[in-house]
Protein backbone atom coordinates (compact mmCIF):
# COMPACT_ATOMS: atom_id res chain seq x y z
CA UNK A 1 0.00 0.00 0.00
CA UNK A 2 1.46 3.22 -1.11
CA UNK A 3 0.89 6.22 1.19
CA UNK A 4 -0.98 9.06 -0.25
CA UNK A 5 0.98 12.18 -0.79
CA UNK A 6 -1.00 14.82 1.05
CA UNK A 7 -0.34 17.76 2.76
CA UNK A 8 1.21 15.86 5.85
CA UNK A 9 3.16 14.31 2.84
CA UNK A 10 4.47 17.64 2.40
CA UNK A 11 5.69 18.18 5.25
CA UNK A 12 8.77 16.00 4.99
CA UNK A 13 11.91 17.61 4.37
CA UNK A 14 13.40 16.71 0.85
CA UNK A 15 17.01 16.73 0.51
CA UNK A 16 17.42 17.82 -2.89
CA UNK A 17 19.16 14.55 -4.37
CA UNK A 18 15.96 12.67 -4.96
CA UNK A 19 16.00 9.95 -7.08
CA UNK A 20 19.49 10.58 -7.40
CA UNK A 21 22.77 7.65 -6.99
CA UNK A 22 26.15 7.96 -6.44
CA UNK A 23 29.17 6.43 -5.92
CA UNK A 24 30.64 8.77 -4.00
CA UNK A 25 29.36 11.38 -1.23
CA UNK A 26 30.47 13.12 1.57
CA UNK A 27 33.37 11.82 3.11
CA UNK A 28 33.69 9.30 0.94
CA UNK A 29 35.74 10.73 -2.01
CA UNK A 30 38.20 9.16 -4.18
CA UNK A 31 40.95 11.36 -2.31
CA UNK A 32 40.19 9.77 1.24
CA UNK A 33 39.61 5.95 -0.31
CA UNK A 34 41.12 2.98 1.67
CA UNK A 35 41.10 -0.52 0.86
CA UNK A 36 37.91 -2.78 1.92
CA UNK A 37 36.79 -5.62 0.46
CA UNK A 38 33.66 -4.40 -0.02
CA UNK A 39 34.27 -1.25 -2.50
CA UNK A 40 32.48 -2.57 -5.34
CA UNK A 41 29.23 -2.73 -3.21
CA UNK A 42 29.41 0.63 -2.24
CA UNK A 43 25.92 3.09 -3.77
CA UNK A 44 24.69 5.63 -2.45
CA UNK A 45 21.40 5.31 -3.80
CA UNK A 46 18.54 7.83 -2.58
CA UNK A 47 14.40 7.75 -2.91
CA UNK A 48 12.13 10.26 -4.13
CA UNK A 49 12.45 12.50 -0.81
CA UNK A 50 16.40 12.29 -1.27
CA UNK A 51 16.91 9.63 1.44
CA UNK A 52 19.26 6.47 1.58
CA UNK A 53 16.21 4.31 2.25
CA UNK A 54 13.52 2.86 1.02
CA UNK A 55 10.62 4.54 -0.29
CA UNK A 56 7.92 5.43 1.97
CA UNK A 57 5.90 2.59 1.17
CA UNK A 58 3.78 1.02 4.51
CA UNK A 59 4.69 -2.67 5.18
CA UNK A 60 3.72 -5.09 7.82
CA UNK A 61 6.21 -3.39 9.94
CA UNK A 62 7.62 0.28 10.02
CA UNK A 63 10.85 0.94 11.08
CA UNK A 64 12.19 5.19 11.22
CA UNK A 65 15.89 5.17 11.49
CA UNK A 66 17.88 8.74 12.34
CA UNK A 67 21.13 9.67 13.15
CA UNK A 68 24.37 11.05 11.64
CA UNK A 69 26.93 9.92 9.07
CA UNK A 70 27.21 7.02 11.16
CA UNK A 71 23.86 5.71 10.83
CA UNK A 72 23.48 6.84 7.21
CA UNK A 73 26.74 4.65 6.89
CA UNK A 74 29.43 7.07 5.03
CA UNK A 75 31.92 4.13 3.39
CA UNK A 76 30.04 1.26 3.48
CA UNK A 77 27.22 -0.32 1.29
CA UNK A 78 23.87 0.43 2.88
CA UNK A 79 23.02 -3.18 3.24
CA UNK A 80 25.71 -3.65 6.30
CA UNK A 81 24.02 -0.76 8.29
CA UNK A 82 23.13 -1.50 11.77
CA UNK A 83 19.71 0.00 10.69
CA UNK A 84 19.46 -2.68 7.91
CA UNK A 85 20.71 -5.52 10.07
CA UNK A 86 18.15 -4.78 12.68
CA UNK A 87 15.47 -4.32 10.17
CA UNK A 88 16.64 -7.48 8.77
CA UNK A 89 16.68 -9.64 11.51
CA UNK A 90 13.26 -7.84 12.57
CA UNK A 91 11.70 -9.16 9.66
CA UNK A 92 13.14 -12.91 10.25
CA UNK A 93 12.12 -13.46 13.43
CA UNK A 94 8.82 -11.97 13.17
CA UNK A 95 8.19 -13.53 9.47
CA UNK A 96 6.68 -10.01 8.40
CA UNK A 97 7.79 -7.61 5.90
CA UNK A 98 9.70 -4.77 7.17
CA UNK A 99 9.90 -0.97 6.17
CA UNK A 100 13.01 0.82 6.38
CA UNK A 101 13.38 4.30 6.74
CA UNK A 102 16.69 5.45 6.90
CA UNK A 103 16.44 9.39 7.25
CA UNK A 104 19.62 10.13 8.76
CA UNK A 105 21.90 12.63 7.10
CA UNK A 106 25.64 13.56 7.46
CA UNK A 107 27.10 15.98 9.46
CA UNK A 108 23.24 16.57 11.42
CA UNK A 109 23.14 17.40 15.23
CA UNK A 110 20.31 16.20 17.55
CA UNK A 111 18.45 19.24 16.72
CA UNK A 112 17.91 17.95 13.18
CA UNK A 113 16.59 14.42 14.64
CA UNK A 114 14.05 16.00 17.47
CA UNK A 115 12.94 18.20 14.17
CA UNK A 116 12.79 15.25 11.53
CA UNK A 117 10.44 13.10 14.13
CA UNK A 118 8.37 15.92 14.81
CA UNK A 119 7.57 16.57 10.65
CA UNK A 120 7.61 13.11 10.27
CA UNK A 121 5.89 10.58 12.41
CA UNK A 122 2.76 12.16 12.55
CA UNK A 123 2.74 11.23 8.65
CA UNK A 124 4.57 8.04 8.62
CA UNK A 125 3.19 6.39 11.74
CA UNK A 126 6.29 4.13 12.11
CA UNK A 127 6.08 1.41 14.59
CA UNK A 128 9.31 1.46 16.11
CA UNK A 129 12.13 4.79 15.92
CA UNK A 130 15.60 3.96 16.18
CA UNK A 131 17.84 7.36 17.19
CA UNK A 132 21.75 7.04 17.26
CA UNK A 133 22.29 10.29 18.85
CA UNK A 134 24.51 12.55 17.23
CA UNK A 135 27.47 14.50 19.17
CA UNK A 136 26.01 16.46 21.38
CA UNK A 137 27.88 19.53 20.98
CA UNK A 138 26.17 20.24 17.62
CA UNK A 139 23.38 22.36 16.40
CA UNK A 140 21.28 23.18 13.72
CA UNK A 141 21.04 27.06 12.85
CA UNK A 142 18.71 28.64 9.99
CA UNK A 143 20.54 32.33 8.57
CA UNK A 144 18.18 34.88 7.42
CA UNK A 145 17.74 33.87 4.02
CA UNK A 146 16.88 30.47 5.09
CA UNK A 147 19.16 28.20 4.39
CA UNK A 148 20.41 25.40 6.93
CA UNK A 149 24.05 25.43 8.86
CA UNK A 150 25.10 22.72 11.03
CA UNK A 151 27.19 23.71 13.38
CA UNK A 152 30.02 21.20 14.23
CA UNK A 153 32.79 21.89 16.57
CA UNK A 154 35.49 20.31 14.81
CA UNK A 155 34.44 21.86 11.45
CA UNK A 156 36.34 24.26 9.85
CA UNK A 157 34.37 26.94 7.83
CA UNK A 158 35.59 29.39 5.00
CA UNK A 159 32.43 31.19 4.34
CA UNK A 160 32.26 34.65 6.32
CA UNK A 161 28.81 34.48 7.15
CA UNK A 162 28.63 30.68 8.78
CA UNK A 163 32.14 31.56 10.56
CA UNK A 164 29.98 34.37 12.21
CA UNK A 165 27.45 31.45 13.44
CA UNK A 166 30.58 29.37 13.88
CA UNK A 167 32.14 31.69 16.24
CA UNK A 168 28.81 32.96 18.09
CA UNK A 169 27.84 28.72 19.09
CA UNK A 170 31.40 28.68 20.39
CA UNK A 171 30.50 31.32 22.85
CA UNK A 172 27.06 30.00 23.71
CA UNK A 173 27.90 26.51 24.05
CA UNK A 174 29.11 24.66 27.53
CA UNK A 175 29.40 21.28 28.68
CA UNK A 176 26.51 21.86 30.46
CA UNK A 177 24.36 23.39 27.51
CA UNK A 178 25.11 20.52 25.53
CA UNK A 179 23.35 17.95 28.04
CA UNK A 180 20.74 20.20 28.75
CA UNK A 181 20.05 20.23 24.37
CA UNK A 182 20.20 16.33 24.36
CA UNK A 183 17.28 15.92 27.29
CA UNK A 184 15.28 18.53 25.60
CA UNK A 185 15.52 16.47 22.56
CA UNK A 186 14.88 13.03 23.90
CA UNK A 187 11.80 13.97 25.41
CA UNK A 188 10.61 15.37 22.63
CA UNK A 189 11.08 12.84 20.76
CA UNK A 190 10.07 10.39 23.40
CA UNK A 191 6.51 12.18 23.74
CA UNK A 192 6.17 12.05 20.09
CA UNK A 193 6.98 8.58 20.21
CA UNK A 194 4.55 7.96 23.19
CA UNK A 195 1.47 10.05 21.37
CA UNK A 196 1.58 8.26 18.72
CA UNK A 197 2.66 4.82 20.04
CA UNK A 198 5.78 4.10 18.36
CA UNK A 199 8.26 1.92 20.07
CA UNK A 200 11.80 4.01 20.92
CA UNK A 201 14.87 2.65 20.94
CA UNK A 202 18.25 4.97 20.89
CA UNK A 203 21.93 5.08 21.64
CA UNK A 204 24.69 7.32 22.31
CA UNK A 205 27.35 8.43 20.40
CA UNK A 206 30.60 6.15 22.01
CA UNK A 207 32.52 9.42 22.80
CA UNK A 208 30.06 10.83 24.51
CA UNK A 209 29.46 8.56 26.86
CA UNK A 210 30.96 9.61 30.54
CA UNK A 211 29.08 13.04 29.81
CA UNK A 212 25.92 10.96 28.82
CA UNK A 213 25.92 9.02 32.31
CA UNK A 214 26.31 12.10 34.42
CA UNK A 215 22.61 12.82 33.24
CA UNK A 216 21.12 9.05 32.57
CA UNK A 217 18.18 9.56 35.21
CA UNK A 218 16.79 11.78 32.57
CA UNK A 219 16.59 8.95 30.31
CA UNK A 220 14.33 5.38 29.89
CA UNK A 221 18.36 3.50 29.99
CA UNK A 222 15.97 0.05 29.18
CA UNK A 223 15.72 1.39 25.43
CA UNK A 224 19.08 2.55 25.04
CA UNK A 225 21.28 0.45 22.82
CA UNK A 226 24.76 -0.33 23.03
CA UNK A 227 27.02 2.35 21.10
CA UNK A 228 29.02 2.26 17.93
CA UNK A 229 32.89 1.70 19.11
CA UNK A 230 34.98 1.40 16.24
CA UNK A 231 36.76 -2.02 15.49
CA UNK A 232 37.03 -0.53 11.82
CA UNK A 233 36.49 2.00 8.94
CA UNK A 234 34.41 2.30 6.06
CA UNK A 235 35.97 2.94 2.99
CA UNK A 236 36.08 6.67 3.80
CA UNK A 237 39.36 5.45 6.49
CA UNK A 238 37.30 7.53 8.95
CA UNK A 239 33.33 6.29 9.60
CA UNK A 240 33.07 2.61 11.11
CA UNK A 241 32.25 -0.32 8.92
CA UNK A 242 30.65 -3.07 8.14
CA UNK A 243 31.96 -4.94 11.45
CA UNK A 244 31.35 -2.28 13.91
CA UNK A 245 28.21 -2.17 12.60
Amino acid sequence: IICNFDDCFSAIPQTGYANKQFTWFTTDLPSNKVFVDYDSQISYKMNSYGYRCDEFVRKEINVMILGCSFTFGNGIPSTNRFGDLFCNKLSVEKNKSVANWNMSWPGCSGDYVARMCMLSIPCLKPDVLIVNFPHMARREFFDIDGQLFNYRPDRKVKEFKHKDFMDGYKNLTSHYQDKANLIKNYNLIKSLCLINEVKLLYAIQYSDLDEYNTIRHHFDDSCRGESLKKCDVGRDGGHPGIETN
